[in-house]
């Protein structure tokens, strides 16, 4: 068998395992695998910890990292979670779920003895990667709020490939403002895909 053909033969198992197993639909594409191969490598470069890729509820995760550091202007000590997945047909409501199973999976999965506000937070950014996103999907990810939570935030982001933009709440709460401003320059400067795919 010839090196495209396991390509292909691997890429239709995989479709399979997910129809099987009723993992939620998601693309199996070049262009996203280099964008977390990408991601992996400088999140890497930068002492985040990798996961395997795994599944977390019905979803296939692509990209699991976590790093813990102090940080004097968060007064305390911050554990950030970047949970990426591909997939198609991306909705309102399957970016909901996904944001609050990824969140919930950052929360009960830190690695820190400093329970969550004395002194600690933790950063969730649930990560949809895909090829594009529908006009209304782009404005409903600008305008709505993510749900809030106790010295934590949930701040899902949307990745357009054939844009390369992110798609993600531009509103700014007055509690904990400076807070929104920062977690939204760590998304721009960490996810935005560095090429074209």
């Amino acid at each position: 068998m010839h090196h495209s053909d396991r390509g292909v033969f691997w890429k239709k198992f995989i479709r399979v395992l997910v129809i099987y197993f009723n993992i939620s639909d998601f693309q199996i594409t070049d262009s996203s695998a280099e964008y977390f191969g990408a991601l992996s490598k400088r999140l890497s470069s930068e002492g985040y910890y990798l996961a395997p890729a795994t599944s977390i509820g019905k979803y296939r995760i692509d990209l699991l990292a976590a790093k813990s550091s102090l940080e004097a202007t968060k007064l305390g000590e911050i554990t950030r979670f970047i949970i990426g997945t591909a997939m198609d047909s991306v909705t309102p409501d399957l970016v909901g779920d996904f944001s609050s199973v990824a969140t919930k999976y950052a929360f009960d999965n830190r690695d820190s003895y400093l329970p969550r506000g004395v002194f600690a937070m933790v950063v969730s950014f649930p990560l949809i990667v895909s090829d594009d996103f529908t006009d209304d999907l782009k404005k409903w990810m600008s305008d709505t709020v993510s749900p809030k939570h106790w010295s934590a935030t949930e701040s899902p982001v949307l990745v357009s490939l054939k844009g390369r933009e992110l798609y993600f709440c531009r509103k700014t709460p007055m509690w904990g403002a400076d807070y929104y401003r920062g977690f939204r320059k760590f998304a721009e400067k960490e996810l935005v895909p560095t090429e074209h795919p």
